[in-house]
């Protein structure tokens, strides 16, 4: 039982810490991908709106 139990618990301890490395590593891959799609958002639309108004006497014509 001696030999036994710090095998066990060092098997928890390593399952509980790559449980909680890939809930974070998750966490952190959809924060970077909403961070990005928020600061990429803007200035997409910005672009859209400047070609957009560089467009329209084009097509007006």
């Amino acid at each position: 039982m001696t030999i036994i139990a710090p095998v066990w618990w060092l098997a928890m301890v390593y399952f509980g810490l790559h449980m909680v490395f890939g809930v974070l590593m998750k966490a952190a891959v959809l924060g970077i991908t909403l961070g990005m799609f928020v600061i990429s958002a803007p200035i997409v639309a910005f672009l859209g709106n400047k070609i957009g108004r560089s467009l329209k006497p084009l097509l007006a014509y």
